[in-house]
């Protein structure tokens, strides 16, 4: 009964961290769809600035999500 518990446990805490990583992928998804979206913005004189604003930060974002994916895959 005892061992029982415990596997439940393990289940349990797995079932948990797998759910974090699942959040992960869905976050640098959800960022790597930004920065395409940033990349297709109009290049007219007038949107050039902004869209270079939003692929940079769209960039930042992608690669701090994909170093805490990788991070949360590797641990």
């Amino acid at each position: 009964m005892m061992a029982d518990a415990a596997r439940s446990m393990a289940l349990s805490h797995e079932h948990i961290e797998m759910a974090a990583v699942a959040q992960r992928r869905v976050h640098h998804q959800q960022r790597a769809g930004e920065l395409a979206t940033a990349r297709e913005l109009p290049q007219d004189a007038g949107m050039a600035k902004m869209a270079s604003k939003e692929v940079a930060a769209s960039r930042s974002t992608t690669a701090l999500t994909n170093h805490d994916l990788h991070a949360s895959l590797t641990s």
